[in-house]
Order: structure tokens, then sequence, then C-alpha cells
């Protein structure tokens, strides 16, 4: 959220609730759409029964079928992210433009078109990466049932297309212990396929909410930055927004009310020993809910951005 000059504490009685429900209404407004767009999409995912029976056997994913993966995620940038990104930078820019008259937000500014640019490849990239190495732990893990059959392990792969790593190996021991209980091989295999489905909404959900919010996020950022470079507003502190809940994590109830210049950068420990963060602004991580509070604490210069 984006407190204006001479608004600051006035008009708004709890601005960081105001922003934390800004923030939730636009991720409630996508995310459903995203996530349905996400699991209809699995039948495409570009690789068949023929394709892993030959994975199983040669220990390897064909190459074309990596190239398939990376084009599937790119058309969703394109189909279902690229929206989002609109919308967020539209909604963002009207808090500024309803009360400095003049101000037009340039979505084809360089910052905003590298910005989605860099998004795009890296979520591109990224989810290509984690669906092979999700496949890659599925047939390093199927090697413990060679007497099952490439087929029929080929039958409990398939549905794991698309999960993360972390994901296919809990299957995959899901699975297995099944067999260790004596269940039979076909009742198992639909009990792992079950799971997956679930595992599936639950990646969905995850890349919905992470997108929507780190859109929405990144979007007022720009915002402020154009705002500014305009001379329609003037210097800016951020402060970090939490949900303050029972799920709020470490990391970000860490974060909670540190105030920082427009561009610092926050810093934060993550889960890891030793291991540090940094970043411009929320999301700190997949299904963070938090966001930042800007406080204009100074005038713009010139008299077209006054209040």
């Amino acid at each position: 959220m984006i407190l204006l000059f001479g608004t600051l504490r006035k008009d708004v009685l709890d601005p960081r609730n105001e922003a934390l429900n800004r923030l939730r209404k636009f991720m409630d407004s996508w995310e459903p759409d995203l996530k349905r767009f996400i699991v209809g999409g699995r039948d495409d995912d570009n690789i068949s029964y023929k394709d892993i029976r030959e994975a199983l056997l040669s220990g390897k994913i064909p190459k074309q079928v990596f190239l398939q993966w990376q084009q599937k995620y790119a058309m969703f940038v394109a189909d279902a992210l690229q929206p989002v990104w609109d919308e967020a930078f539209e909604v963002a820019s009207e808090q500024v433009s309803a009360k400095r008259p003049g101000f037009q937000f340039d979505p084809a500014a360089p910052a905003v078109r590298k910005w989605t640019e860099n998004r795009a490849a890296d979520f591109v990239t990224g989810c290509s990466k984690e669906t092979k190495a999700g496949i890659r732990a599925a047939l390093r893990h199927s090697v413990y049932h060679e007497d099952i059959g490439v087929d029929e392990l080929a039958k409990v792969i398939r549905p794991m297309v698309g999960l993360t790593r972390p994901q296919v190996v809990a299957n995959q021991n899901y699975y297995n212990r099944l067999l260790g209980n004596g269940m039979k091989t076909e009742k198992a295999a639909q009990r792992s396929i079950k799971y997956a489905e679930q595992q599936h909404r639950y990646r969905a959900q995850m890349i919905a909410r992470t997108e929507s919010a780190m859109a929405y996020n990144h979007a007022e950022y720009e915002t402020i930055r154009q705002a500014q470079a305009k001379g329609y507003m003037g210097r800016v502190n951020k402060v970090w927004c939490t949900a303050d809940d029972e799920r709020t994590c470490e990391v970000c109830g860490a974060l909670d009310g540190k105030s920082i210049e427009m561009d610092e950068n926050f810093e934060f420990s993550t889960k890891l020993p030793k291991s540090h963060g940094t970043t411009r602004v929320p999301p700190a991580h997949p299904h963070c809910r938090c966001t930042a509070l800007y406080e204009e604490y100074e005038a713009p210069d010139i008299q077209g951005g006054a209040a």
C-alpha cells in the first residue's frame, strides 16, 4: 500500500492492515484462475508412457521432452502470468494517479520490461528444472522395484510429471511403503496416483499465490520509482508487513515492522544454518503472504505533484 504525504496516518486508521487487505484482495482475484490453469494443463506435460519407459531403461530423459516442458511453461507465462502482471501494475499505479493529477504509469518503461522479462525467464527455467529433477528422482527411486516391470512403473511415474523433486520423493516413498506393507501393485499405484493429484493441487496453489503476490508487490515498488522519477512523489520508507497470525513463519516474523529506505533491501535469515538472503520487496519465499507499506515522508518538489 502507498501512503502519500499528507494522508499519512490521517485518512487510514490501520495502514498495515489495509496494506495486507489490498494484497489479499488482489491475490484472491487471481489465485483460483491460475490454479485451474495449472492443474488443467497437466495433460499437456508432453511426456508419454513411451518416453517414461525409455527413460526407465536408459536412465535419461529425452532432450526433446525437456524442451517441450520449457515451451509449456513459456505458454503459461504468456497466457496466465502476463495478465496478472498487467493488472498488478494498473491497480498499484491507481493509488498515485488518483491523488497526484498528471501522473501516468508507463507499462513499457525499461525497468518494467526488464522485470517481466527476467521474471518470465526465471519462471520457465525454474519450473523446467524442477520438473526434470522430479522425474530424475522418480527414476532413481524406481530401481528398487525392477521386479514390478517397466510398464507398471511408468503408470506410477506418469502422474508425477510436473511435481517438484521433494514431492516426487515423498510420493515414491509412499508407494514403496504401500508395497512394503503387502499391498498389491495395482492398488498401490492407484493410491500413488491420487496422492500425486493432491500434490499437483498444492503446487498449483503455491505457484498461484507466490506469483500473484510477487506481481503486486513489485508493481507498487515500480509505481513509486516512476512517480519519484517524474516528480510526483518525494522520499519514501517501506515497512515489511506480515499477516501476523499462526501461519507466519520465523523468517517473515523477524522482518515484521522493519522499516528501511525505498531502494534498500530487506535482509533475513533462512532456515538453513548460517544462511542469509535479501529481497527488495516481498515475498521472501514461496507461499509468502507478506507485503510492504510505503510511507511517503517528504512532499514532492514539483508543483504538479503536490498533494
